[in-house]
């Protein structure tokens, strides 16, 4: 099985060969193929990950290549993982906003939708390329806005394609935070569209929860007021705080380093 993921320069990569290698027997990869634009980063990042799946027990043939094409036929799945123009195009996108009083954030409000006009047109052009060189393919998909970019590749190809967030698992920690108990045993029902969803009728080893476990839960996800989170009885996205505390987001957001400031920093420090 051979999985390629594109934008492999990410820090995030090195998650991907741990999860890879705690289920290889179900998931058996015998090859993975890095493909990135910045062909530094490509290279320190195939370096240190080659000798992190030999530390993980992971045998693979592992390679990369700045051109997608040469990487893509005989791919069994299509991971991506991009940012068009990088975490730069973020700040603006975070900061062009702020200065007129209004969220900026990369899938929330103007910033998001600039980061959809710049992403689209790349995740569409990537997926005819799936369709044409290995169309039986899975694309995978980490790029945000998610729901819009898988949106646009079901309308725009026939690529098939899985938009993925980690969000939907959520409530499921938050509950298992709150309640000390395994977060496996917590199930509930979940509504809504990406960064942008809800969850009600929680339950753990299938009984429903009470009113004050309830309670319990909403004061873990600290991002919505647990006032009207406990009027709507629902557990809400931790963006929906751009919508119910516009203004008090916005003061906090002008206010020291951008999510992009810091992200360019963090990645300096690990590269």
């Amino acid at each position: 099985m051979k999985i390629v993921i594109i934008g492999a320069g990410s820090v995030y990569t090195p998650e991907l060969l741990e999860g890879l290698a705690a289920n290889k027997e179900r998931l058996p990869v015998n090859e993975i193929v890095f493909v990135d634009l910045d062909g530094g980063r490509l290279e320190t990042m195939l370096s240190f990950c080659r000798r992190y799946a030999a530390h993980l027990g992971l045998a693979i043939k592992l390679w990369a290549t700045t051109d997608r094409r040469d990487a893509l036929p005989g791919a069994s799945f299509v991971n991506v993982q991009i940012r068009v123009g990088g975490n730069a195009a973020r700040m603006l996108d975070e900061k062009i906003p702020l200065t007129y009083g209004i969220i900026g954030q990369e899938t929330t409000g103007p910033g998001g939708m600039m980061k959809a006009l710049r992403t689209l047109p790349v995740m569409v052009g990537i997926a005819r390329d799936v369709q044409m060189l290995c169309p039986d393919a899975w694309m995978i998909n980490y790029t945000n806005p998610t729901g819009m970019v898988a949106e646009a590749v079901l309308h725009e190809t026939k690529a098939k394609i899985a938009g993925l967030c980690a969000g939907g698992f959520f409530p499921r920690d938050w509950a298992a935070r709150a309640l000390g108990v395994e977060p496996s045993s917590v199930r509930y029902d979940y509504y809504g569209l990406n960064h942008m969803n809800f969850a009600c009728n929680v339950t753990v080893n299938g009984r429903p929860i009470t009113a004050e476990q309830f309670s319990s839960v909403l004061e873990v996800n600290g991002a919505v007021s647990p006032e009207i989170s406990r009027a709507m009885g629902l557990l809400m996205s931790p963006y929906l705080q751009y919508y119910f505390h516009t203004a008090d987001r916005v003061q906090h957001m002008k206010q020291g380093l951008t999510r992009s400031e810091q992200v360019m920093e963090l990645e300096k420090e690990i590269y």
